[in-house]
């Protein structure tokens, strides 16, 4: 068999840059990412969650720097800057006592209806994955810091759920869920209180339906007539005497 010596000596060469391609492609990718690194940088004074840096104080057996912190509840602590400044660590470990007292508070109820409407209030208000959020935390509506992580608090305010047919209310349809604005009510009466929060505007003043019918020393229902049923405008159904109805 004949071999073309010119062929193989190509063959080796193009072999040779082929792997010399390679390993400088190795090494500038290890370089990249080496030098892309993010930085760890702690200056005194600087705060995360609850501490604040006092000063640099060596480093650990990884070589990873170790800082000293002041906890905001006055407690000193050596912590790892990594955890510090990717938020893995955000206390002296003050912040998980707290949260485990608070989950503690709910202990024996979390079986309870009332603690499942509970949750479902601060899905809506606190949490914008959630479906309804758009109508509650998107608009402002909150639940008091009161009841936002104390549900005991919560429940005996409200009291128990009268039946399954009864829903949390809020009385202001645009207020929080707070003291004096919530109530369980059925569909019908949730159904009423969206009605009597229509807004009604008389020479450049807008209120509530309810809220009219209050200031003006009339019935709600008579109110409710003029505009709703007689179809009355706002200003007609506000400014005619009682009488006239």
């Amino acid at each position: 068999m004949n071999y073309d010596a010119s062929a193989i000596q190509q063959k080796r060469r193009s072999g040779k840059n082929t792997c010399k391609e390679k390993s400088s492609a190795i090494q500038f990718s290890q370089g990249k990412t080496k030098t892309d690194r993010k930085k760890i940088e702690i200056k005194e004074g600087q705060t995360f969650g609850r501490l604040t840096a006092i000063c640099f104080n060596g480093k650990d057996r990884y070589n990873h720097p170790i800082w000293m912190f002041l906890c905001t509840c006055g407690k000193k602590k050596e912590i790892s800057a990594i955890s510090v400044f990717k938020g893995v660590t955000r206390s002296c470990g003050c912040l998980r006592k707290e949260n485990s007292k608070i989950m503690k508070s709910t202990h024996g109820l979390g079986h309870l209806d009332e603690y499942v409407i509970w949750c479902g209030i601060k899905q809506r208000c606190f949490n914008p994955k959630c479906k309804e959020y758009r109508l509650y935390g998107a608009r402002g509506i909150i639940l008091c810091d009161a009841w936002k992580h104390d549900f005991k608090a919560f429940y005996e305010y409200i009291g128990p759920r009268p039946t399954k047919h009864h829903s949390i209310d809020r009385i202001d349809s645009n207020g929080n869920y707070e003291p004096g604005n919530v109530r369980w009510a059925t569909h019908l009466e949730q159904a009423n209180n969206v009605r009597s929060n229509t807004i009604l505007t008389c020479r450049g003043e807008s209120k509530t339906m309810a809220e009219w019918a209050r200031s003006l020393g009339i019935a709600y229902d008579m109110l409710c007539q003029r505009v709703c049923k007689l179809g009355w405008s706002h200003e007609k159904a506000i400014l005619t005497p009682k009488l006239f109805t």
